[in-house]
């Protein structure tokens, strides 16, 4: 099973996202997270495959967080 955290700070884009991958066997949505800080707070927490990030995102984008994840996980 494929774990999957699932991060936007929109809530309608974040839902959307997460109920297509919830209809999926193979993957398990384990948390979503509303900004970058917010996501890399939850990976502490969690047990993640892969990151699905919204890269234009206010205080942090996508971008910048993809690189900060990598270095606290790089299997992710």
């Amino acid at each position: 099973m494929i774990k999957l955290l699932v991060v936007d700070d929109h809530d309608a884009i974040y839902e959307g996202v997460a109920n297509y991958f919830n209809n999926h066997d193979t993957i398990e949505l384990v948390v979503t997270a509303s900004s970058g800080f917010d996501a890399l707070k939850k990976l502490k927490k969690h047990d993640i495959d892969v990151v699905v990030l919204d890269i234009g995102m206010p205080q942090m984008d996508g971008i910048e967080c993809c690189r900060l994840i990598k270095k606290l996980d790089p299997d992710i």
